[in-house]
């Protein structure tokens, strides 16, 4: 009979609700983009999905940190998976924006 693989959650790791979290926030990302690549920018909804980016960048920006401050290895996290969370976070910084 095979046996059922199991991952221990390490007890200082992020839980899965929050990893739950941050996919919904990534997907939800994605809808808000296409919205705003259809909504005039200068409009109420536009202004409203400006403001909507900037929050979710902001979630993704602490995501990074909490992820980083968690890691085993920091310098693997930031070689492998750590420098695509901080791409998330760029539309946050208004300098670093195209456009």
């Amino acid at each position: 009979m095979a046996k059922a693989a199991s991952y221990a959650q390490d007890a200082e790791s992020p839980g899965l609700g929050y990893q739950l979290f941050v996919l919904v926030l990534s997907i939800s990302a994605l809808v808000l983009a296409a919205a705003m690549a259809l909504v005039d920018a200068r409009s109420a909804i536009g202004q409203l999905l400006e403001y909507a980016d900037l929050a979710v960048c902001l979630v993704f920006l602490l995501d990074f940190f909490v992820s980083l401050v968690y890691a085993p290895n920091k310098m693997q996290y930031l070689i492998t998976w750590g420098w695509l969370d901080a791409i998330s976070a760029i539309p946050a910084i208004d300098f670093a924006r195209w456009g």
